[in-house]
């Protein structure tokens, strides 16, 4: 049982969630689509198929299938992730931790396990239909491919997205057997969704590996790391100061994909990026300015005692 959590952890089994809507889209797109030879639309004889117990059969054995391939691919995706990062998870203190540099996963037992799913995930479409058994090989290689398009391009996102984008189109297909122009839309908007998530996930990581690269946190004190991060943050997630934001108290995330926040939103989004670094945080904040000027609110850091760090304020 040790051994699996192990595992489970390696390729974070419980983002799994994560992906699963997408290919239930493209599933029950094709339930309902599918049931008539014209694929028009027409649900008028829809309701007799309810008390088809042969046909809810086969279709519960294909939501199965289709939840395992979800499940073996991403497995395959990410164990292939980090064992192929092995190297360089091992010199960022925040990656060192992982199973594979940490020691808790030998990197040959990691290559192995994703060996392992990719067959399962091609046995389980082999038993879905002759197409995707077919096509199962390119959706490997597309999902594999992410991991090496780290390397040498920036638009490594668009291939994550182009992964994750195939989902709905690979559901459609357990069930159906055939292409249609519906499901390609849903994924094109998965393929934007995901890419663009990715990409401002990927500004704030950077971020942090600036601000913890081995040698380099240790030799600032919480104050200066808390003062460069400060300084590199916000232009980097394109964010800045606007009392058009939507609301005063936004996530990090909200903050990011509107580009701007007042001083609740821009110190929230600084506190975070302190804390994901190991630079202690709080927010402090104002009702009101003894000159009844408006309120304010302030991020300070822990440096030998609380020192006041204004958010997008870095002189």
């Amino acid at each position: 049982m040790r051994s699996v959590k192990k595992y489970l952890s390696l390729i974070k089994f419980s983002h799994s969630i994560f992906a699963m809507p997408f290919a239930l889209i493209g599933f029950f797109l094709a339930v309902l689509r599918g049931n008539h030879p014209d694929n028009t639309g027409d649900f008028s004889g829809f309701p007799e198929r309810f008390s088809d117990l042969t046909y809810w059969q086969a279709i519960s054995v294909k939501f199965l299938l289709v939840i395992l391939c979800m499940i073996f691919a991403r497995s395959a995706a990410m164990a292939f992730n980090r064992w192929l990062d092995k190297h360089f998870d091992a010199l960022n203190p925040r990656t060192a931790i992982r199973e594979i540099p940490a020691g808790i996963i030998k990197a040959n037992n990691a290559l192995v396990f994703v060996i392992i799913n990719c067959i399962a995930f091609i046995i389980c479409c082999w038993f879905i239909n002759r197409l995707c058994f077919y096509l199962s090989f390119v959706a490997l290689f597309v999902v594999l491919f992410y991991s090496y398009t780290k390397r040498f391009t920036a638009l490594c996102h668009l291939v994550l997205g182009v992964g994750l984008s195939l989902a709905p189109i690979g559901a459609y297909l357990a069930v159906t057997g055939s292409f249609a122009v519906l499901p390609v839309i849903f994924s094109c908007t998965v393929l934007c969704w995901v890419s663009g998530f990715d990409k401002r996930a990927g500004m704030l990581v950077t971020l942090a590996d600036s601000a913890s690269h081995p040698g380099r946190i240790h030799a600032h004190p919480p104050g200066e790391a808390a003062r460069r991060i400060n300084e590199k943050l916000f232009p980097l997630v394109n964010v800045k100061y606007s009392t058009k934001r939507k609301r005063p108290d936004q996530s990090p995330l909200e903050t990011m994909e509107s580009g701007m926040a007042t001083c609740t939103g821009l110190s929230v989004l600084l506190a975070d990026a302190c804390r994901s670094v190991g630079v202690p945080a709080r927010i402090v904040g104002t009702p009101l300015w003894a000159n009844m000027r408006g309120n304010h609110t302030w991020v300070e850091v822990w440096d030998g005692d609380w020192h006041f760090v204004g958010a997008a304020e870095p002189d």
